[in-house]
């Protein structure tokens, strides 16, 4: 923010600070109105898809490898899904690279793992 010598002539100016915009109405700022950017609902899917991997985890923890390992590969199949459909700004961290690239790991990284479990012997 600059200083002016005129306090009369002082506008607005908009900061951003990492990720958070911060208005101040004055050189110094008495007043803010902080407003956040992202939701937190944002992150439901992420949140739905882990869940999932970790209850998946602790089934195999369990001694049950099988069922364990469909269901992490099941958590990735359905988080390639779930990036095929929800909009780019819904899916939140799951969506890191274009939308055809991430669908196409995830499902081929779930399917594999699906596959390999079923055809291992225990």
């Amino acid at each position: 923010m600059t200083l002016q010598s005129d306090p009369a002539r002082v506008t607005p100016e908009i900061a951003l600070v990492d990720d958070l915009t911060v208005v101040a109405d004055d050189p110094i700022v008495t007043e803010t109105s902080v407003q956040p950017r992202r939701h937190a609902l944002r992150e439901l899917p992420l949140a739905v898809v882990l869940t999932c991997a970790g209850a998946g985890l602790i089934v195999v923890a369990l001694h049950h490898f099988r069922w364990g390992n469909l269901l992490v590969g099941g958590s990735l199949v359905l988080a390639a899904l779930m990036r095929l459909v929800l909009p780019t700004r819904q899916a939140g961290l799951l969506a890191v690279r274009s939308r055809f690239t991430d669908a196409l790991t995830m499902s081929l990284l779930g399917g594999s793992l699906m596959l390999l479990t079923v055809v291992t012997r225990t």
